[in-house]
C-alpha cells in the first residue's frame, strides 16, 4: 500500500491477485467518479483468456463491495459483445493484450 514496486511469487490461492488489486482499488477510490466518456482508471493485462477470467472474478468480488465496475476483455468471443460494456463505463479493465489492441483500433 506504500506505492512501491513488488514481485509476488507464491502458491496458487495465496492472495497474489489481492496484493495488487487492493492498492488499485484504493487508488481508484481516491479519484473523482468517472463521467460519461471517461476511460477506465485501472488496467490489468494478463497473457491468457483463462487468467483474465480468473483475475476478473477475484477483482469483481472486491470492486463490487466498493461500488466499482470491472470489465473483462479477451479473445474467443465477439468483440462487438464486449464493446457495449466498455461504453457503459468502468473503473477497471482486465484484458489480454491482443484483444485490447483490437478494441483500441
Amino acid at each position: 500500500m506504500s506505492g512501491r514496486d513488488l514481485i509476488g511469487i507464491a502458491e496458487t490461492g495465496s492472495g497474489k491477485t489481492l496484493a495488487y488489486v487492493l492498492p488499485m482499488i484504493r487508488h481508484i477510490r481516491d479519484q473523482r467518479p468517472i463521467a460519461d466518456g471517461d476511460g477506465p482508471i485501472g488496467l490489468v493485462i494478463a497473457p491468457t483468456r483463462e487468467l483474465v477470467l480468473q483475475i476478473y472474478k477475484e477483482t469483481r468480488m472486491f470492486a463490487k463491495a466498493c461500488g466499482l465496475t470491472v470489465v473483462p476483455i479477451y479473445g474467443g468471443v465477439n468483440v462487438q459483445d464486449q464493446l457495449p460494456q466498455l461504453k457503459r463505463g468502468c473503473e477497471i479493465v482486465v484484458c489480454t493484450p491482443g484483444r485490447m489492441r483490437d478494441v483500441l483500433a
